[in-house]
């Protein structure tokens, strides 16, 4: 996915420990729908990118997907 490199792409990381940073900042996940939503409005590319450590728990994967989507977006890619 070379979009995902971009300097404007809108990357969500998901650590091991269930941390979740949006690009460098780290968010609470309950906000982060909202925070997704509002770096959206601005846009004209509304993909979203979700990179997830391959030890993270899988309902917090899950929980992170859910907010993805809540903020408006159903185009997500998973990034190894």
């Amino acid at each position: 996915m070379p979009d995902a490199g971009r300097d404007d792409a809108i990357v969500v990381s998901l650590l091991r420990d269930g941390a979740v940073f949006l690009g460098r900042d780290r968010v609470d996940p309950a906000q982060l729908g909202s925070r997704i939503r509002d770096k959206l409005a601005d846009k004209a590319d509304k993909a979203v990118y979700l990179q997830a450590d391959a030890r993270a728990n899988y309902r917090d994967v899950e929980d992170v997907i859910d907010a993805i989507r809540s903020a408006g977006t159903e185009e997500f890619g998973l990034l190894t």
